[in-house]
């Protein structure tokens, strides 16, 4: 079966609405599903152990992030993180609390982490975050108030952009 989904691969295709990865699979390459603007669920199977740079940037229509059985990934309130839950990878842009605290424990919120989460209007970003990546909040127009803890050291470019509530 296949085992890897490589860079750019999907991307654009935006009438795309769902993928069934195999368990074979074992990585997804940066911006594999960039603007799948359709795609309505993200399931990691038990084989994927890496997530390339904003695989799922823009995906603006996600409802359901799972990764059951997956040892690599784990998901909690549709937000997919790393296994120690310190990278945070990628919100649902829809389903997910529109106030919304980062937990404790993610140190990095990754690439286009929440691109298009619209409905986010509150964001809490704990003192434990020391970076954010480039385009994490792009197209969160809903987001009105951000509280910023110390210890974060780090913005990425475009990370706010077109958040038009702010």
């Amino acid at each position: 079966g296949v085992e890897s989904i490589g860079m750019l691969a999907f991307a654009q295709c935006e009438a795309l609405e769902s993928v069934e990865f195999p368990d074979s699979l074992a990585s997804i390459g940066d911006y594999a599903f960039q603007s799948c603007y359709s795609l309505k669920e993200i399931n990691i199977t038990s084989g994927v152990e890496s997530i390339g740079e904003m695989a799922f940037l823009n995906c603006a229509s996600v409802e359901n992030i799972t990764a059951d059985k997956n040892s690599a990934f784990t998901v909690e309130n549709n937000v997919l993180y790393d296994k120690d839950k310190t990278k945070l990878y990628r919100a649902a842009a829809y389903g997910t609390d529109e106030i919304f605290y980062i937990p404790d424990s993610v140190s990095s919120v990754e690439a286009g982490a929440f691109s298009y989460c619209t409905g986010i209007s509150s964001l809490f970003i704990p003192a434990s975050v020391t970076k954010i990546g480039k385009e994490a909040f792009l197209f969160c127009t809903g987001l009105e108030n951000i509280d910023f803890s110390e210890g974060l050291l780090e913005i990425g470019d475009w990370a706010f952009a077109h958040c038009t509530a702010l």
